[in-house]
């Protein structure tokens, strides 16, 4: 039977340093969508406050209507033009809904892809993974010989 004649913890170190750059990679990965899915986040922020502005401004039209009395000689005018710009700012509150729909659909996307990398199913480019490990074997064999 052939001996092995490796030396076992150098056996460990790279076995080490593979794990630890499979890490790095995965981190390096990871990265970015974390930045996106706190662009996504800032962004249903920003579209929440629009939303609520819009709301508001709702509100206040439909009071105006309210508070015009019917006997005011242009009350029908008047009317129907403030119902026209509820109507405009309904139109802008269905496009925040659906902008706040694609967002979590994103964020979704994002999360899903992040449980992949850290569950190992989507897997690190094994060239940058041996390029990696490989300057590690270089740095720990220099820093031996340093001492």
């Amino acid at each position: 039977m052939p001996e092995n004649n490796t030396n076992p913890t150098l056996e460990n170190k790279v076995t080490s340093f593979k794990e630890i750059a499979r890490e790095s990679l995965r981190m390096a990965l990871i990265s970015p969508r974390m930045t996106r899915i706190s662009g996504f986040e800032n962004s249903m922020k920003e579209n929440a406050k629009g939303k609520a502005r819009i709301e508001k401004n709702i509100e206040v039209i439909k009071f105006e209507i309210q508070a015009t009395h019917e006997d005011h000689p242009a009350y029908e005018e008047i009317k129907e033009e403030k119902e026209g710009i509820i109507k405009n700012y309904e139109g802008d509150l269905k496009i925040y809904e659906e902008a706040e729909v694609e967002y979590t659909k994103e964020i979704d996307h994002q999360k899903e892809c992040i449980a992949k990398i850290e569950s190992g199913e989507t897997l690190v480019s094994s060239e940058k993974l041996n390029t990696l490990v490989d300057s590690m074997i270089i740095k720990y064999a220099m820093d031996q010989t340093s001492k």
